[in-house]
């Protein structure tokens, strides 16, 4: 069993997340995804899934700041030596046999800081609170009785 990490060795945050890019923006909680007025703490209450009431519409309507980020997002694709050939070559046929742009809703999730960098500590919710209470579960319940730290 490793030796547990000492709470002042180990960092977590909750940073904005984007969806299906593996990647962690850091960015906190703003306009389009605000706090909750009375955090609720309680283990056992659900919130909403991060995928309630989404449709994938590319005609459905949009603002105006929505619209200039899918013309800003339109022409991205795989580039560069990490990808493989044929998932670039694929990337660019995509950009016109496909180029409706969808946007996403954000997605947060519990980061752990690892070295110079971090790691990701837990899984995507759909609230910057919904992560914070799992990553408070793991801590306190999960991750003590993992160690066996507590029977």
């Amino acid at each position: 069993m490793s030796s547990p990490r000492s709470a002042s060795a180990t960092g977590w945050c909750v940073p904005r997340s984007t969806p299906g890019w593996g990647r962690t923006a850091s960015s906190n909680p703003g306009p389009t995804h605000p706090e909750p007025a009375v955090p609720n703490w309680d283990r056992g209450k659900r919130e909403a899934r991060i995928d309630d009431g989404l449709i994938l519409d590319p005609e459905a309507p949009v603002t105006p700041v929505q619209a200039a980020e899918r013309l800003a997002l339109r022409d991205l694709d795989y580039a560069g030596a990490r990808f493989p050939e044929d998932v670039r070559r694929d990337s660019q046929k995509a950009l016109t046999a496909h180029p409706d742009v969808m946007l996403l809703s954000p997605v947060f999730r519990g980061v752990e800081r690892d070295g110079p960098g971090s790691k990701v500590g837990g899984g995507v919710h759909a609230r910057a609170h919904d992560a914070r209470k799992a990553l408070d579960f793991s801590l306190t319940w999960f991750e003590p009785r993992q160690r066996g730290l507590i029977p």
